[in-house]
Parts: structure tokens; C-alpha cells; sequence
């Protein structure tokens, strides 16, 4: 009996937080707008055999899904969105440990109502196009600070192996994963020697896997520069690079993309509470610089936002994550100077505490409204998503 009564509010919460996200990602999927979406018809072209999909590997654990699905004749925009919904899902759950190791529950919880509300993470997470599975990149800090306490480390060796090699596939990741496996290099070195016959099982088995994208990038080099992040054609000289970072910083602050099909109208990508405790998390970042964790944090964002200003495959998906882990610490800042002030007085406490989960609240209505409301009725939005087939 005390163990049902000291988990059943946990469980509660978790039971209402899973079931209004679930929400959220499936709420009319394939009726909020009246059609596909240009790059939502070029995914279901490039994933509608596997000779088409062995010609371009990029994106090849999410095209296979997509080719499940057509082989089956479930190819409606619900059921090609929600090979996206399932990324997304799992960016959520790796994101949500990742705060819960670094911050409390309560700040875990914040954080991860506010990725899975964002209007920007919404977009991503319900179009027919592989751009969220850059989200996973998480995954690295997720199992990071996993295989740093896990009690199962030849487990741990054969999950780490299958998260490269799902990684390896996905536009410009290659180079978190390398940052990655030098993070952890200690670890994975040990894992290897103690379980070498295993290693050599898993190195055998990740070039079978791997075979795909080798067999593609030999037969049509250009790949290459998709894998790496690079653009397909023109790499933007130094001053139009230059231009496409500030352009990026505005967009989350100032003007938005001009994208109906991921946006809407020109708004910041940021509202004014998620952008101020950005600016408080970037504080705590810095603060604390020494520690391998914000190091990484660091690398990620600046390598996401390097990466997406050279106009190639990388989306601006990639920040997503980083954005919210931003977000998170600032409010853990905020959160800490105010019990600091008021260390004893229950009700500044709860005062504190409420005017957070208010703001968190109306963050998140706000968010929610702009993509299920405003967004699917605006004109550009029904002219960007004509097509059907």
C-alpha cells in the first residue's frame, strides 16, 4: 500500500502529460490541411521503392517506414505523418530524461511540455518529410549520460552501436556523432576490450548496415555533401554564410521564415518567455562552461546553427531540442535565485512556483493555438498544401 500511495500522483501526472501530448501529435494529422505539401509528395517519391530508396540512403531508416506503409496501401497523410509523430516521440522521451539527469522533475516536466506544445516542434513533428529526425540528435546526450551510470554495459554497447548507425544516415549528424564517441571514448573503449568478441560481432554487423549508404554515396558521389550537411550545389560564399547566421538569429527573435508549409506568416519562431529564458539558460551555460556537459550543449548549438545557415540538408529542426534544454536552465535560474531570496517563506515559494507555471501555461496555449488555429486557416498555409495523390 505505501508504495501505490507514494506513486499514484506520479503517475497520474505522467498518465495526463503522455495522453495530451499523444493528443497534440495526432489531432487531426491528416485533416488539418487540406492536402500534401510539395516536399511531403518529393518524401513519398523518394521512398516508394527500394531501388529508389537504395539510389539515395539518406534519411533511410525513416524512407523504409514510409515504403512499409505504401507497400500496405496506408499511404493517406495520417498514416505518412505519422512515421514523423514516431520521431517525435522519441525525441520527446530522450529529451525528457536528459532534463530529468540535469535539472528536477518539476523543471524536466516544464521543459518537455513546452518542446511538445512548440508550434515549431508541432510543424516538424506532423509533416510527411524526414526534417525531425534531426531532432534525435539528443539521442548522444541521452545515451551519454546513460552509459555513465547504466548497470547494463554490454546492453549499452549494443544500443550504442544501432544509435550511430541510425544517426549516420541523417543529413550533417555524422559530425555529433564523431564529437560524441570522443566524449565518451573512455567508456567505449573500455566496453570494447571488455566485450571484444561482441565488438567485432557489432563491427560486422554495423558495415552490413551501413553497406546502404556506401553503396549510394559510391553510386552517386554528390550524396556526399548531403551527409556531411553541405549543400547539393552551391556552398553560399563567406559573406552570404555570414548573412544566413544573422538571418537565423532574427528568425527566432524578430521575423520568421517566409515558409508556409513549416510557418506561419513572418512571426519569431520564439515566443517572449521561451526567448527570455533562453537568454538566461545561455547565462547558465556560460557560467558553468567547465563542466563536459555544457561543452557539448555548446558544440551542439553552435554546430546546429553552422550547419543550418549553409542552406544544405540540415533544417533548422536540429535547434529545436537545444533551444528548449536552453529554456529549461533559465528557468532553473530563475526558479534558484527566487528560493535564494526567499529560502523559508512558503508562500513567496508557492507564489514563485505558480507565476512560472502560469507563464509555462500560457506559453503553451499560445503555442498550441498558432499551429491547430492560426496557422491551417491562414491562406498561404491551404495554398502550400494543394496537392493530392
Amino acid at each position: 500500500m505505501l508504495f501505490f500511495k507514494n506513486i499514484w500522483e506520479p503517475l497520474i501526472g505522467f498518465s495526463i502529460s503522455t495522453a495530451f501530448i499523444l493528443t497534440l501529435l495526432l489531432f487531426r494529422l491528416g485533416s488539418l490541411v487540406p492536402g500534401f505539401s510539395t516536399t511531403e509528395i518529393a518524401t513519398f517519391n523518394a521512398s516508394n521503392s527500394l531501388h529508389t530508396i537504395l539510389n539515395n540512403p539518406v534519411n533511410a531508416p525513416y524512407k523504409l517506414i514510409h515504403l512499409l506503409l505504401i507497400h500496405y496501401h496506408l499511404s493517406s497523410p495520417f498514416y505518412l505523418r505519422s512515421v514523423s509523430v514516431f520521431f517525435a516521440i522519441i525525441t520527446i522521451i530522450l529529451f525528457y530524461y536528459v532534463l530529468s539527469r540535469w535539472h528536477t522533475v518539476r523543471i524536466a516536466w516544464f521543459g518537455t511540455i513546452l518542446l511538445a506544445t512548440s508550434s515549431l516542434f508541432l510543424h516538424y513533428a506532423r509533416l510527411a518529410e524526414p526534417a525531425i529526425t534531426s531532432t534525435l540528435l539528443i539521442g548522444i546526450f541521452a545515451y551519454g549520460l546513460w552509459l555513465k551510470t547504466t548497470k547494463k554495459p554490454k546492453f549499452a554497447f549494443i544500443i550504442g552501436t544501432f544509435l550511430i548507425l541510425l544517426l549516420l544516415y541523417i543529413p550533417g549528424l555524422i559530425w555529433f556523432v564523431i564529437a560524441g564517441c570522443i566524449w565518451r571514448k573512455k567508456q567505449l573503449i573500455s566496453l570494447f576490450k571488455q566485450y571484444f568478441v561482441l565488438g567485432i560481432g557489432l563491427s560486422i554487423l554495423g558495415l552490413l548496415l551501413l553497406a546502404p549508404l556506401g553503396y549510394g554515396l559510391y553510386k552517386n558521389p554528390f550524396l556526399i555533401r548531403q551527409i556531411v550537411g553541405l549543400p547539393t550545389q552551391f556552398i553560399p560564399s563567406i559573406y552570404g554564410y555570414i548573412k544566413n547566421i544573422t538571418d537565423l538569429f532574427i528568425s527566432f527573435i524578430i521575423r520568421g521564415p517566409s515558409n508556409p508549409v513549416v510557418w506561419l506568416a513572418r512571426l519569431p519562431l520564439l515566443d517572449i518567455f521561451t526567448f527570455t529564458m533562453c537568454i538566461a539558460g545561455i547565462f547558465v551555460v556560460f557560467s558553468h562552461r567547465q563542466l563536459d556537459r555544457k561543452k557539448m550543449l555548446f558544440g551542439s548549438i553552435v554546430g546546429g546553427i553552422l550547419l543550418t545557415s549553409l542552406d544544405g540538408e540540415v533544417s533548422i529542426a536540429i535547434l529545436i531540442p537545444f533551444i528548449y534544454i536552453l529554456a529549461s536552465s533559465g528557468i532553473t535560474m530563475i526558479l534558484q535565485q527566487w528560493f535564494t531570496v526567499y529560502p523559508r517563506n512558503p508562500i513567496a515559494r508557492t507564489l514563485g512556483t505558480s507565476i512560472i507555471t502560469i507563464a509555462v501555461l500560457m506559453t503553451c496555449f499560445y503555442q498550441v493555438n498558432n499551429y491547430f488555429i492560426a496557422w491551417p486557416n491562414a491562406p498561404e498555409t491551404k495554398q502550400a498544401f494543394q496537392i493530392k495523390h
